[in-house]
């Protein structure tokens, strides 16, 4: 064989080789594809739906539902809703046949001044499915409460007391007082009310009861006695009955009613000169007192110790309000005690232009002034 044949075999042996190389090396990517691919492939069939690598070491089994199971939890879930919806009806409709489901309260002020008007509010309510017949409420009042009006308005027995035929399943009403309270202050008054009535379809009768607690702030009015501490026995005296209005007083018009024993003699009452006060005599040494205004008013009360019998006498003083229906109600009680004297000779001393104790400041000025009469 020549050497030019030996040289081409030699060629075409290293092309082949050359050629075997590459095939191999294409091969070998198209290999390392196919595993990426399958990779791949395998992953996203081993990831669950949050994207997270499934652990192929545990085989969890999960058991195919049946038909049974299926309709056991459709009559599970049915019966529950059945349930739900008879609670909800029994709530709606049926929770309120007690009979008793009947609400009672009183609503007012609970601090109100004397004299002022104001309401009470009797508030009813029926909370059962049933209806409420032949409704009775009746209200007993602070003693010292005066009665003016009310809506709805009083049935024909008095002042105290409402008829009602029928109340609607979840209705509900309310009864409004008007009136006024007169008594002493820090006075505690408490108002009272009770309700009958007969469930539709009942045979019995049944109560509810309520009450609310009112306080008196003030009476808007001072009283202030002015007298000297001794009384001639057979002589006339002189109490000086200042009366002072705040801006919070509604009482312009009350009575005086003077208590004595019968050792002394009320002579009468008499209003300064100028006053627009009106006094009114109504009975022995009791005196109805108008038009009382927001000013200072000076009442003089004449009286005369007819003799000593002891050593003190006192006259008491009653201020009173009288109702629209006749109640007489004390706001005010006050009372000034005399000693008596048995003498001729008339003394009296006073300081300041008052006769009467009374307290006075540091530094203060005084003046005394000595009054005597010679009665023998």
């Amino acid at each position: 064989m020549s050497s030019k044949n030996k040289k081409i075999i030699k060629d075409d042996f290293e092309e082949g080789i050359i050629l075997n190389k590459d095939k191999a090396k294409r091969l070998k990517e198209q290999e390392e594809e196919r595993g990426e691919v399958i990779e791949e492939s395998l992953s996203e069939i081993y990831r669950d739906e949050e994207g997270q690598m499934i652990d192929v070491d545990r085989l969890n089994i999960k058991k195919k539902r049946g038909i049974a199971f299926w309709f056991l939890n459709s009559l599970f879930i049915g019966l529950f809703l059945v349930v739900l919806g008879l609670g909800i009806y029994y709530y709606v409709y049926n929770s309120g046949t007690d009979s008793t489901a009947v609400h009672l309260e009183i609503e007012s002020e609970e601090v109100v001044n004397a004299n002022e008007e104001f309401y009470y509010t009797v508030k009813y309510r029926n909370l059962s499915s049933i209806a409420l017949t032949n409704l009775i409420i009746r209200v007993k009042y602070p003693e010292n409460f005066v009665f003016q009006e009310s809506q709805p308005q009083t049935s024909a027995e008095g002042d105290n007391m409402w008829k009602i035929d029928r109340v609607r399943p979840r209705d509900w009403g309310e009864i409004k007082i008007k009136g006024k309270i007169i008594g002493k202050p820090q006075t505690v008054n408490i108002i009272l009310a009770e309700m009958t009535y007969v469930p539709e379809n009942f045979s019995s009768e049944f109560k509810k009861e309520a009450s609310f607690r009112s306080a008196i702030k003030d009476i808007g009015l001072s009283v202030d006695l002015n007298y000297p501490t001794s009384s001639l026995a057979g002589e006339e005296g002189t109490i000086l009955i200042t009366l002072s209005a705040r801006e919070d007083n509604y009482l312009d018009k009350f009575e005086i009613e003077i208590k004595k024993e019968p050792n002394v003699r009320v002579l009468g009452l008499e209003k300064e000169k100028g006053s627009e006060l009106s006094l009114k005599e109504t009975q022995d040494a009791s005196w109805i007192v108008s038009n009382f205004s927001h000013k200072d008013e000076e009442i003089s009360l004449l009286y005369k110790v007819i003799e000593k019998e002891r050593e003190n006498e006192e006259i008491a003083f009653d201020f009173s309000y009288t109702g629209e229906n006749g109640e007489k109600i004390t706001f005010l009680e006050d009372k000034a005690v005399l000693e008596v004297v048995k003498s001729d000779l008339n003394l009296a001393l006073i300081i300041n232009g008052s006769q009467s104790n009374s307290s006075v400041d540091f530094e203060e000025t005084l003046n005394y002034s000595i009054v005597y009469a010679n009665r023998g």
